[in-house]
């Protein structure tokens, strides 16, 4: 496989010489995917950028939950994992093998090394940040938008499986939220009117 040809037709690597392009080559791995092996998990740690040489991944939020959402979907000479590398966060989502896929990896270290020496790759990754984020926001708006009847008297929400569900149970079934039950403190002295004073 020749690697310096691969990355020269990614195109977060298009402006980059031949020398640069040939020094990030020796510092890549390829790895090579099974369909539905999970590449990354979220929240889990990891300090390397993905580059797809063959398949298709997908970018998946809330993986096995009921909450699960598609975000993107990548091909060949696409990059994912990017995020981690700058913030050196947990991974924001998991990414699943759609097909057998092979992918090279390059860590945190030697990528920064690279941006160093060329200040607009740093431009670049930028860019497609901000790209990405616009469309994992439309994502989630859209999920929002969806939201279903909601009883104006007992405030149960209609859910996706068709089943009248509390608002609380709701939140924590479709989003990463978890509900602290409390009483606010109208309700608290109107339930609770001998622990108050007049």
């Amino acid at each position: 496989m020749d690697v310096i040809s691969l990355l020269q037709k990614v195109p977060l690597f298009a402006r980059l010489s031949t020398e640069d392009v040939e020094e990030i080559a020796k510092k890549t791995k390829l790895h090579r995917f099974k369909r539905g092996h999970v590449i990354i998990e979220e929240h889990s740690k990891d300090d390397r950028l993905f580059i797809v040489v063959e398949g298709k991944v997908q970018v998946i939020k809330g993986l096995g939950r009921k909450n699960e959402k598609l975000l993107h979907v990548f091909g060949q000479f696409d990059y994912f994992g990017e995020l981690a590398l700058i913030d050196e966060l947990e991974r924001s989502a998991s990414v699943v093998a759609m097909a057998t896929t092979e992918a090279l990896t390059i860590d945190r270290w030697n990528l920064l090394e690279t941006i160093r020496k060329n200040p607009d790759l740093a431009i670049d990754m930028l860019k497609e940040m901000s790209w990405r984020l616009r469309a994992t926001t439309n994502v989630l708006l859209s999920t929002i938008g969806n939201l279903e009847a909601i009883c104006i008297h007992c405030h149960r929400i209609y859910d996706k499986q068709n089943e009248w569900v509390p608002l609380g149970q709701y939140v924590e079934d479709y989003s990463e939220s978890h509900i602290k039950h409390s009483l606010c403190p109208g309700c608290s002295k109107k339930r609770l009117p001998q622990f108050y004073r007049d």
